[in-house]
């Protein structure tokens, strides 16, 4: 088909009118030919002649395609002329297919996005492009599309395809989507709250069961110490009223106590620390009872306080039983210092009943001796027999006098001039001392020294070693003596051991072995204060010592030094 061209504004214009007519005519019936396919190609008038495109041929079933298809189908040419449309794409502008076809396509582009087609259309025709485009609708309202490029050639003609996917209903139903997340993660925070709420409600049931279930007093405090709950024990020791309105805390604890209490608890809801205290809090009955009280702060993991959770426990007996201890405890000083006044003033007796003693029992023992000299074959065997009773009363009254000296001297050589002691050294002299003994018993020293020295008074040192070796030796069985010396470090402080196998004792006389004047073995000669001396000069300087041993199988004496 031709199509007989003429210029606007040559013709009157109704002919020019029917002229437009007769083409808009000619040109639906093309159109409507095109889509059923009627016609099978088309001739148009070009610079160089016309020219033929055929309609129908083995692409007639993928142009059916497009003209079905929901999206928008357009061609262009260089100039961005729409040579082709399917009717998706009319409808989608609002516009008649008319319209279309034939316009340009920068009509349908508002001013500001031009630019922006402009570099789609130009990469569309090096190959592909794909963007995003409004276009304006025929009521003038623009339309969201997703546009997507491709160069093609129909009969040896470049042309762009581009196909246009309207982003109105995507974006619609993502806006409601985005509405109903909106409306979901409402609702979902609702019935987390809810389910907290429920939570929170069965915690608070089961925390009120057992706060009415503690002994002691027990209340919740809300961050700034105002108290939102009591248990059943409160009510019931104070007789408060339920409504926690009608009194006050200062209505029921001690005035004495109540600056204190007050002070301290506004210091913890200032810095968060835990409130404890001992007040004076007045029961039912009038009475006031001492309680330790403790409130303790629970926070979230943001570390801010949510409640403060506080007891009062009934310390009244215990506050009673201590005030008694320390009365108990101040007398008993005082009847030590009397006691210790009284041993001191006993020691001083003793020394100085001693000492005063000493010299004119000496006396009589000295006239006692010359007068057993003188009366020398005078008397009768009777005679004789009391003169060397009376002689050995006397010996032995002076021995005793001397003992009392010597135990009245062990608390004054308490405060003797400590120095560096050899246990070697020490254990060399004593053994020299001791020579006639142990060479007449025959005992066997074992010597194991781990602890070389310690700082000690050398004279009391020396008393404890001697009398304990001289036990040991003296105090031998029928089988060769052997004794075990040795010391070591135990907790940090020096330990004497020394371990015989002698006579032993009885456990009936472990308990008395360091009793004064007390003797278990009457064939061995003694005076029975030794051990008891010993004793009182090791506790004297803080430490102690300890007896093991079994009879007929020997002894072991374990002292154990202060350092």
């Amino acid at each position: 088909m031709e199509a007989e061209m003429h210029a606007p504004g040559q013709l009157p214009l109704s002919n020019e009118i029917e002229i437009l007519r007769a083409r808009l005519e000619e040109a639906e019936e093309l159109i409507h030919a095109i889509r059923n396919g009627t016609i099978d190609a088309l001739a148009v008038q070009g610079p160089e002649g016309p020219r033929i495109f055929t309609l129908k041929d083995s692409n007639h079933a993928y142009r059916t395609l497009i003209e079905e298809m929901n999206e928008g189908a357009i061609t262009l040419d260089q100039k961005a002329v729409i040579l082709y449309s399917n009717a998706c794409f009319a409808n989608l502008v609002n516009r008649g297919l008319e319209q279309v076809i034939g316009s340009s396509f920068y009509d349908f582009i508002p001013t500001a996005f031009q630019s922006q087609f402009e570099e789609l259309f130009q990469m569309g025709w090096t190959g592909k492009s794909k963007g995003e485009i409004p276009l304006k609708s025929g009521t003038g309202v623009l339309l969201p599309f997703s546009m997507a490029m491709s160069a093609l050639q129909f009969d040896d003609i470049p042309v762009v395809g581009v196909v246009l996917t309207d982003l109105s209903a995507q974006k619609e139903i993502q806006a409601i989507k985005n509405l109903v997340d909106i409306q979901n993660a409402i609702i979902d925070k609702k019935n987390e709250e809810l389910k907290y709420q429920e939570i929170a409600r069965k915690e608070a049931e089961q925390q009120r069961l057992l706060m009415d279930a503690m002994p002691q007093i027990a209340w919740i405090s809300e961050p700034d110490g105002s108290v939102s709950n009591l248990n059943r024990r409160w009510y019931d020791y104070t007789g408060a009223d339920f409504n926690p309105t009608s009194w006050t805390w200062s209505d029921f604890i001690h005035p004495e106590d109540m600056h204190l209490t007050f002070t301290r608890w506004q210091h913890s809801l200032d810095t968060g620390d835990i409130y404890e205290i001992e007040y004076r809090l007045r029961a039912a009955n009038g009475v006031y009872r001492w309680m330790l009280g403790r409130t303790v702060p629970i926070k979230n993991k943001s570390g801010k306080i949510t409640i403060w959770v506080g007891t009062a426990t009934d310390i009244h007996d215990y506050k009673v039983m201590l005030e008694e201890l320390a009365l108990a405890k101040q007398q008993l000083s005082t009847k030590n210092e009397e006691l210790n006044k009284t041993n001191v003033d006993l020691d001083n007796f003793v020394y100085t009943a001693s000492h005063d003693l000493k010299s004119p029992v000496a006396t009589l023992q000295g006239f006692i001796t010359y007068l057993s000299k003188r009366l020398t074959g005078r008397l009768d065997e009777k005679e004789s027999k009391i003169m060397e009773m009376v002689q050995h009363s006397t010996d032995k009254l002076l021995n005793t006098i001397r003992d009392l000296t010597e135990i009245t001297k062990v608390q004054k050589d308490s405060y003797l001039e400590k120095e560096m002691i050899s246990f070697h050294e020490l254990f060399d002299d004593v053994k020299t001392d001791l020579t006639t003994l142990i060479t007449k018993v025959g005992t066997v020293f074992i010597v194991d020294f781990q602890v070389e020295g310690i700082i000690y008074a050398r004279k009391n040192l020396r008393s404890i070693l001697y009398n304990l070796l001289s036990n040991a030796v003296k105090y031998h069985s029928q089988r060769p003596s052997k004794v075990y010396v040795s010391t070591y470090v135990q907790n940090g402080n020096t330990v004497l051991v020394i371990n015989d196998n002698g006579l032993g004792l009885k456990p009936v006389q472990l308990t008395k072995v360091f009793t004064m004047f007390k003797r278990f073995h009457d064939h061995v000669e003694g005076s029975g204060i030794g051990l008891y001396m010993i004793k009182r000069m090791i506790e004297n300087n803080g430490g102690r010592i300890e007896v093991v041993s079994e009879e007929g199988q020997g002894s072991t004496f374990t002292v154990y030094f202060q350092n």
